[in-house]
């Protein structure tokens, strides 16, 4: 045990002698406060962005339902289940609908805990820290649908397997059994996880070393429970899984979209498409996981070197996942396999080099890196601002202070290796750290807010247009002047939007339709912008957005560099409007209750 391991647990959780508050250990409360941060990230402006068309068909799933009307399949029955029994104690809002996601997400941060005999202490906290502010985790974990729910599930898969391998405990066993039902009924990113880290456990059965050994360091042989153990388990997997799938039988195609869901994923494998394609999810990764790459590739190298067990099983679990993007082009989702393996790798670097105490000079040089990457960002920057303006030239200051600073900084870095390499490397990694926080946090804070409804951003291929917000409250308006109630009003509708029929669901008189008769008389009506209707009737009509498609942008160097620095683009967003139309005769009269 390290003396950084001594200092977390130096009060012993499980002594009954002492009361709750005598147990609680420094390592408890640094969880604590990575999971206030997490929550932070996760729960804050959750009405600041409506629901995509995905999360808000997934959100119809369950309103439909339990409003007794035809509903399309369900997509993830997990989510399905378990959103459908709280909205019946929590009522149905935005905030509801991504509880789940929001809940799972948490959860996910706290899973490391039981890594610590793998990770150590300090690297387990260090995972759990960079879990909690990483953006792509953070985006899925306020997005309503079962992916949230399939990285818990998936990681909790593994840990449980690696449990049981180790203390043969048959617990762990039937917590597997359990992970693996919530898996399923997630979402196909499940798969994705899974087959990574099926491929992970074979790639090491081969090339070693082994994961798991028996006492003598030999090769442990798989470890599986006796007949009563797996026959009591076998039918537990079986009453969960038809439960969470119908909803407690309450919907029993459930079982048909679980089984979709491997079908989903098995179509996603392709075996040709365009080079924007190939490469677009690496650049994501650059673009949202920027701060992993800084200790990801250090760690990688460093992995080998050691060739510790786990940090290589860490390093094929990663470079299946950099795989899998490749054959399964377009599912961006894949982007946060490649977040959580390369967050437990760096974990286990992080608790290697910290394995002692933090001296003054450490932490005198980790501030100095820290500076130094400060000088560097805020001439980028600068740089970034005068590039695309008639000042640019004085942007080849911004540039040569930048070249000087990283002179600077690898000849001291150089000097430093030579005269004590273990303090050097404790600077570099504090202050990676440190670094790496920051970038996370005030990345994951603007993909999941300002720039979530930004389809110009990699991560997003379509959203729902703030304004949406305004049509239902223009829409619920109207009916209190014309039919003296919150929703009472006619509205007939040309536009089969999931965000559209999700904002306007407590109208139970709105109807779509493909097309719009000239005897149409509603007393609204929505049709797209740019469609004037030829009406019997005169309407007076006002244009809100409603659905953002996906926005490609082909940005040179300098316009790159300012959109990622300062998210501002010459390209304008793509937009489709629609056109909420009033009768005439309501508005000239001041309402009527017919």
């Amino acid at each position: 045990m390290t003396v950084i391991d001594q200092q977390l647990s130096e009060t012993t959780p499980s002594d009954p002698q002492k009361t709750i508050l005598e147990r609680i250990t420094l390592e408890h409360a640094l969880y604590a406060l990575i999971t206030i941060a997490a929550a932070v990230l996760r729960i804050l402006d959750l009405d600041g962005t409506p629901l995509s068309p995905q999360e808000a068909q997934e959100a119809l799933n369950v309103w439909d339902f339990w409003q007794l009307r035809a509903s399309e399949s369900i997509g993830s029955p997990g989510f399905f289940t378990i959103t459908g029994l709280l909205s019946q104690v929590l009522g149905w809002s935005d905030h509801m609908m991504r509880l789940v996601p929001i809940l799972f997400g948490i959860g996910l941060v706290l899973l490391p805990w039981f890594l610590r005999h793998r990770s150590g202490r300090i690297g387990s906290l260090t995972v759990s820290l960079l879990l909690a502010v990483s953006p792509t985790l953070v985006v899925i974990s306020r997005t309503a649908g079962g992916q949230s729910v399939a990285l818990f599930a998936g990681l909790l898969l593994f840990i449980s397997w690696l449990q049981y391998q180790e203390s043969e405990n048959d617990r762990w066993f039937i917590t597997f059994a359990l992970a693996l039902v919530l898996g399923l009924v997630s979402d196909r990113l499940f798969y994705s996880l899974s087959f990574t880290l099926a491929i992970a456990w074979l790639v090491q059965r081969i090339l070693g070393p082994s994961l798991i050994k028996d006492e003598g360091g030999r090769r442990k042989a798989i470890i599986w429970p006796n007949w009563m153990t797996i026959r009591f388990t076998v039918l537990i997997w079986l009453g969960f899984l038809i439960l969470f799938s119908t909803a407690f039988l309450l919907r029993p195609d459930g079982l048909g979209a679980t089984a979709d869901l491997a079908v989903e994923w098995f179509s996603r494998f392709v075996t040709s498409a365009d080079l924007v394609s190939w490469i677009s999810p690496f650049f994501a990764i650059m673009r949202y996981e920027f701060a992993l790459l800084i200790l990801g590739i250090p760690a990688v190298i460093w992995a080998f070197r050691h060739d510790q067990s786990y940090p290589l099983f860490l390093v094929y679990w990663l470079l299946a996942s950099l795989l899998l993007l490749l054959f399964q082009r377009g599912e961006m989702a894949n982007i946060v396999l490649f977040g959580l393996a390369c967050s437990l790798l760096i974990g286990c670097l992080v608790n290697d080099v910290l394995g002692s105490d933090l001296d003054w000079r450490e932490l005198v040089f980790a501030v100095a890196f820290l500076v130094a990457s400060g000088i560097i960002y805020v001439n980028l920057a600068r740089y970034g601002r005068l590039a695309s303006t008639s000042l640019a030239s004085l942007g080849t200051y911004n540039l040569l202070l930048i070249i000087a600073t990283l002179i600077t900084v690898i000849v001291l870095i150089a000097i430093l290796w030579n005269w004590n390499k273990a303090v050097t490397q404790k600077s570099l990694i504090v202050g990676a750290l440190i670094l790496m926080v920051f970038l996370s946090w005030s990345t994951a804070w603007w993909l999941s807010r300002t720039g979530a409804g930004d389809t110009r951003e990699r991560w997003y291929t379509q959203a729902a247009d703030d304004d949406l917000y305004s049509l239902s409250a223009t829409a619920q308006e109207l009916s209190w002047q014309i039919a003296n109630s919150s929703g009472d009003i006619q509205i007939l509708s040309t536009i089969e939007d999931p965000s559209l029929r999700w904002y306007l669901r407590d109208f139970p008189n709105l109807i779509m339709e493909d097309a719009l008769l000239p005897s149409a008389n509603d007393q609204l009506i929505i049709t797209p912008s740019g469609q004037n209707p030829a009406l019997e009737n005169e309407y007076i009509g006002t244009d809100f957005g409603y659905h953002r498609p996906d926005t490609d942008q082909a940005l040179e160097l300098r316009e790159t560099l300012r959109w990622w620095l300062f998210h501002e683009s010459p390209v304008p967003m793509n937009e489709e409007r629609a056109i909420l139309w009033v009768r005439a005769d309501l508005v000239n009269s001041g309402g009527t209750n017919e």
